[in-house]
């Protein structure tokens, strides 16, 4: 990230904390995501990073200074000194989903047969979780971590 910036290809996906009451999702996508960023640049929304987390902590640490003095990094860490990577990094794309809890069936795909594919036990202790957490009462439901439960919208 420093000599090169962000790769796009790889967004981070994020889940309002805060969002304005009111808030209207089921509108045209491409309406939805400049009032998200209109809100976002006023400061009115505010987001968890559900995936990408270590992504979005090495951003702020290349970026502040303060912040990696604060966490006893400032000698270990790299600067950020490449003018068009720093510039890069000041936004980067991310997919907004209503809640955290819509983001599980995305993370069950990217994690089961991404590029890095969980072991067997890794994804049937996942869909354990996920049966459990949505309260699943038929557990041939399961399959259906491939497909999106709730209404998102990737913007």
């Amino acid at each position: 990230m420093c000599k090169n910036g962000y790769f796009d290809e790889e967004p981070i996906v994020v889940a309002p904390v805060k969002m304005p009451k009111g808030f209207d999702w089921d509108r045209d996508v491409d309406v939805v995501a400049k009032d998200i960023s209109r809100l976002s640049e006023k400061g009115e929304i505010e987001f968890t990073a559900v995936e990408g987390n270590r992504r979005v902590a090495t951003i702020k640490l290349l970026q502040d200074s303060k912040l990696r003095e604060r966490v006893g990094v400032m000698d270990s860490y790299p600067a950020l000194s490449d003018k068009q990577a720093a510039k890069d990094l000041n936004k980067i794309p991310c997919i907004v989903y209503r809640t955290r809890e819509d983001v599980s069936p995305y993370l069950g795909v990217r994690h089961m047969i991404g590029n890095l594919k969980w072991e067997s036990f890794a994804r049937s202790y996942y869909t354990a979780d996920v049966i459990d957490v949505d309260r699943v009462e038929d557990a041939g439901e399961a399959s259906d971590i491939g497909r999106a439960k709730h209404d998102w919208r990737p913007l």
